[in-house]
């Protein structure tokens, strides 16, 4: 039997209700994946409830359409580093777990069970946080909000507790040819990230007062670092692999 109600229109051999009406100026036009009416009826006060909030196109938003128009804001400010890295999150992980997904329909449990399957990948604190930072900014953008329960880590960060000796540095160090030999050297005495010590300028040096000045590109962060008497040689072997990678200026 045929529903009664002029904005339920039932479709195909199954008769799934359909919504086709106007609310608040809006054009409603909407599968409510269902046949029972009781059912139509409350997904239509759902709908209303969108509208009535201004969310109503959200529930027609895919995650990859919104991390498309989302992007731009998601990079901004950021170090090349970190632009990298999310753009990386974003192709390899959250792109392919949400991708069709509709931005309404992304649940907490939804994001319970990413973060389940990543750790189980090997994903880290650090990696998984960043991850979901990047799924709730893109929800946040289109007025949206995810409320999670307080998390667990599935792998705790390990505090370094011992360094390596001197002694158990330089005998490492006496395994490398020459250049590898003087980066590592440097990465040792420097203390920097690999990432800032690899493509370091040799502007950043200050020989005269003896400290390097660079921004961190993890952190944005300006540091002021004291030159360690023993870089002094192995500096003259780095600056030839400066020049090779173009980090010279």
């Amino acid at each position: 039997m045929g529903t009664k109600k002029k904005y339920f229109r039932p479709r195909g051999k199954r008769g799934v209700i359909y919504l086709q009406e106007r609310y608040c100026g809006v054009k409603l036009s909407d599968c409510l994946h269902t046949t029972d009416e009781k059912i139509a009826e409350i997904r239509r006060r759902e709908i209303h409830i969108a509208v009535e909030r201004g969310d109503y196109f959200n529930r027609k938003t895919s995650f990859a359409e919104a991390v498309k128009e989302q992007l731009p804001k998601i990079l901004e400010g950021k170090s090349e580093r970190t632009q990298s890295l999310y753009k990386a999150y974003l192709r390899n992980h959250l792109l392919p777990w949400f991708q069709d997904a509709m931005l309404t329909n992304i649940l907490p449990k939804d994001l319970l069970e990413y973060k389940e399957i990543r750790e189980r990948e090997g994903a880290g604190e650090a990696t998984l946080k960043a991850e979901i930072h990047l799924l709730r900014f893109v929800l946040k953008a289109n007025n949206l909000s995810l409320k999670l329960p307080k998390l667990s880590w599935a792998k705790p960060v390990n505090k370094v507790e011992r360094f390596l000796t001197e002694p158990e540095l330089l005998s490492i160090l006496g395994f490398l040819k020459e250049e590898p030999r003087a980066i590592a050297t440097f990465l040792a005495y420097s203390g920097l990230r690999i990432s800032d010590g690899l493509f370091i300028k040799w502007s950043s040096f200050d020989f005269k007062s003896g400290f390097i000045r660079l921004t961190q590109q993890k952190t944005g962060v300006m540091v002021r670092i004291p030159l360690h008497p023993k870089l002094w040689m192995p500096l003259l072997l780095y600056r030839k692999a400066l020049v090779i990678r173009g980090c010279s200026g």
